[in-house]
């Protein structure tokens, strides 16, 4: 029963876009605290508001950053540049998603 659960979830999982992060720091601390698991699901840049908490990739060779979206401008095309922090980072991230 357990195999075929887990087989209905992967299925469940690659239809619907989710996927399954760990997170390895605690810069989300203490909303998020460091070695927990979470699952997320993509949506359009344009629907992030401002206090979401959002993962975003950043590019080839680097992993995907979670931080919490302190400012969303749009700049033309539906494309948005999202700043982020994370809840126990003293600063913004250095890097700001635009989709």
């Amino acid at each position: 029963m357990f195999g075929v659960l887990c087989i209905v979830l992967t299925v469940v999982a690659f239809v619907g876009n989710y996927s399954i992060i760990l997170f390895k720091t605690g810069s989300m601390d203490p909303t998020i605290p460091q070695g927990s698991a979470a699952v997320v699901h993509e949506i359009p840049a344009a629907q992030v508001k401002v206090g979401d908490i959002v993962t975003v990739d950043r590019g080839p060779g680097l992993k995907p950053i979670t931080h919490r979206a302190i400012s969303v401008t749009p700049i033309g095309g539906g494309r948005v540049e999202i700043e982020m922090q994370g809840d126990a980072n003293p600063i913004p991230s250095p890097t700001a998603s635009r989709r």
